[in-house]
């Protein structure tokens, strides 16, 4: 028998202020702190990071890398100190989490979200499920550019989806969602795109 070959029909999504990703990051508060209200961090020792509230997530997370939630989690404590609020302010940020030699680190950190947001858009690594490697390349994503104008892009160009992406995504801490208790801290990162 020869290969099937299924038509898909094109899965339009549009992209402009679109929440992709929402993670629920569990932190401790250090026990050299008693703080009871997430206005009151102010430097990110106070919190000690745990763990993604869901385990999928955590795990889907390891397909970009083994420190990827480590990463996200410090993401995560920038914008909370409100030092950031997209992607591109974090990879250039001179607080960010030590990883790689300083010469490298752009590059490093411009790569790791680079690849995230390919697994998020055409992967669905953001999801509560765990990831089975499957890739949409069905799917097409919508921009309006400065213009007005629409702009798509499907797999074939996904390298400059997530060029622009990784310019112009936005991170936030949804605050109405995110908790303090018990010494603990639950935090809601959010990825718009």
């Amino acid at each position: 028998m020869g290969t099937h070959i299924i038509a898909r029909t094109p899965d339009f999504i549009a992209l402009n202020n679109k929440l992709v990703a929402e993670y629920f990051l569990i932190f401790r508060i250090n026990d050299s702190y008693s703080i009871n209200e997430i206005s009151k961090f102010k430097n990110k020792h106070q919190l000690l990071f745990q763990k993604v509230e869901d385990k999928s997530q955590q795990l889907n997370l390891m397909f970009v890398d083994s420190v990827f939630v480590n990463i996200l989690a410090d993401l995560a404590l920038e914008v909370l100190l409100k030092n950031i609020s997209s992607i591109q302010e974090y990879i250039l940020s001179k607080e960010k989490i030590k990883l790689v030699e300083d010469l490298n680190e752009v590059n490093y950190f411009r790569y790791k979200f680079s690849d995230f947001i390919h697994l998020v858009l055409f992967g669905d690594i953001s999801s509560a499920k765990q990831f089975n490697h499957e890739l949409f390349t069905d799917r097409v994503f919508c921009l309006k550019n400065i213009s007005g104008e629409l702009e798509f892009f499907s797999i074939y160009e996904q390298k400059e989806l997530q060029a622009k992406l990784l310019n112009e995504s936005k991170v936030e801490i949804d605050y109405n969602v995110s908790s303090i208790s018990n010494q603990e801290v639950k935090l809601c990162l959010r990825f718009i795109f």
